[in-house]
């Protein structure tokens, strides 16, 4: 079963180098200290976003409630909200699509 995962996610990452520098609607699904995993659409394929894609405000993690808080804005990113994000790069070797905020 490990294999398998490690393969679709291969396979992903290899589709999705085609597709550096283009734009898509995503759902964040996971989150963590460090940024955001985000499911792209129509592809069903998860990136990840840094924290420090996030430029227009310093944000902080909330770990009680699983969220993003802009410290100056107060903009909060929560799982399920739905951004634009753009593939910044792919990494084969770790099977990691990297994103950007649109």
């Amino acid at each position: 079963m490990e294999a398998e995962r490690e393969m679709l996610d291969y396979k992903r990452t290899v589709f999705m180098q085609d597709h550096l520098g283009e734009e898509f609607f995503g759902r964040i699904r996971r989150i963590n200290n460090s940024g955001l995993f985000v499911e792209l659409e129509p592809h069903c394929v998860s990136g990840f976003l840094h924290v420090k894609e996030l430029k227009d405000d310093y944000y902080t993690y909330d770990e009680k409630k699983i969220r993003f808080v802009g410290k100056r804005k107060r903009r909060v990113y929560g799982v399920g909200d739905r951004l634009r994000v753009s593939v910044k790069d792919v990494t084969l070797s770790s099977r990691t699509i990297f994103l950007g905020l649109v």
